[in-house]
């Protein structure tokens, strides 16, 4: 699994992370022990990343992921949410500062950790972004340690403009083959935002030897470690742009493996990081599906699309199946390799409900440059052509 550098945040992630929408019942219930499993999975997989919410399974994917990351807390990167949660009424968002630091702390506790290495305001309106309270509660809970990045998750540009004024780190946005439009349109912007280097995680404590009362495996202070000498939804419309295509093409260097290289000297080192949502568009493309597809009641893939809609979808996506060449082996493959192959993507998650869907992950992903530039460009003009 490779790993890259979350924009100026410092932050590394492993190319792929683990989407828990999925674990909660977001397509249907999934065990507890299926859950588990996959959780355990992503990691023998070399997943290091995790987007979670309060709101998905109302809390329990977030417990169900603290006890199992617990002793390896030091080796992830949680990814949390807050201003969402659920009410007797359903689905409420609430901006105050009370409200927002009930989240932040709920989540710290479920998951059995001291912060948060990225804090995401859950699908927040424009407006909320110019309270009185909202911006400054995350810069306080940032300040107090809690979280050491924040940003927002969203799919409207505007919010995803207004953010980054206001000094968003991360932006979590959907992107995917079919819905390109939103992180082109926001590239120049992420890449030349003003991003401050994450806050260092609290540091745990170090064990005293009784004897002498020594603290062990202390570094000793010397004038080079010494703090004097230190200095981090289907969208409606796709562009297509011969600056879309551009965007792939100097991706060789944009990720690198573990084997013998230091993972934070990949990716982007500046402006806001970029987490991909929703890369393979909720199944659809993993090209596996018919056009009479069908989904069961407690599915939201039920209500998303019209018969008409997931119809022509499909056949959109079958005319996609020329990027399955040589050692590209899936359309799932494919689609991975799209979205890891713009070089802004720090973390692309997948959905993974049982652990077949995320044991493959680094194969799929495969090796830079990823796709071919060529078929990427054909894949801008026959994708601009569906819309």
């Amino acid at each position: 699994m490779r790993k890259r550098t979350l924009g100026g945040t410092g932050i590394v992630v492993s190319e792929i992370g683990l989407g828990t929408w999925g674990l909660g019942d977001a397509y249907g219930e999934v065990p507890e022990s299926v859950a588990r499993s996959t959780i355990e999975a992503a990691r023998e997989a070399g997943v290091t990343t995790f987007d979670l919410a309060p709101l998905w399974g109302r809390g329990k994917v977030e417990s169900l992921v603290g006890e199992v990351l617990e002793k390896q807390r030091d080796e992830v990167v949680l990814v949390g949410r807050g201003g969402a949660r659920w009410s007797d009424e359903g689905v409420e968002q609430r901006w105050d500062s009370a409200s927002l630091r009930a989240d932040c702390e709920g989540s710290l506790e479920r998951l059995r950790t001291d912060h948060l290495d990225v804090w995401l305001l859950h699908d927040p309106p424009e407006e909320m972004l110019y309270r009185d309270d909202t911006i400054p509660t995350v810069k306080a809970l940032r300040s107090e340690g809690k979280i050491r990045a924040w940003g927002v998750s969203t799919t409207d540009a505007h919010v995803a403009r207004m953010a980054l004024s206001r000094g968003a780190e991360v932006l979590c946005l959907p992107y995917n083959l079919f819905v390109q439009r939103l992180v082109d349109d926001l590239t120049m912007e992420l890449a030349h935002a003003t991003v401050e280097a994450a806050a260092k995680p609290p540091a745990p404590a170090a064990p005293i030897d009784p004897i002498g009362a020594t603290v062990l495996g202390a570094p000793a202070v010397t004038a080079a470690s010494s703090p004097a000498a230190s200095s981090a939804a289907d969208a409606p419309s796709v562009a297509a742009r011969s600056s879309d295509t551009a965007l792939h093409l100097d991706s060789g260097s944009g990720a690198d493996s573990d084997s013998g290289s230091d993972p934070g000297s990949a990716g982007p080192t500046t402006g806001a990081g970029l987490l991909v949502r929703s890369p393979l568009l909720h199944g659809l493309l993993t090209g596996r599906w018919t056009e009479y597809r069908q989904f069961a009641d407690d599915d939201h893939r039920r209500s998303r699309w019209t018969t008409k809609a997931l119809t022509l979808r499909v056949r959109q996506v079958n005319q996609l199946r020329f990027l399955v060449d040589g050692d590209v082996r899936s359309l799932t493959s494919a689609a991975l390799r799209f979205v890891l192959a713009n070089p802004r993507v720090g973390c692309a998650f997948l959905g993974a409900r049982r652990p077949v869907q995320i044991s493959p992950a680094p194969g799929l992903a495969g090796d830079p440059p990823y796709l071919d530039p060529t078929a990427l460009a054909k894949v801008a003009d026959l994708v601009a052509d569906f819309y």
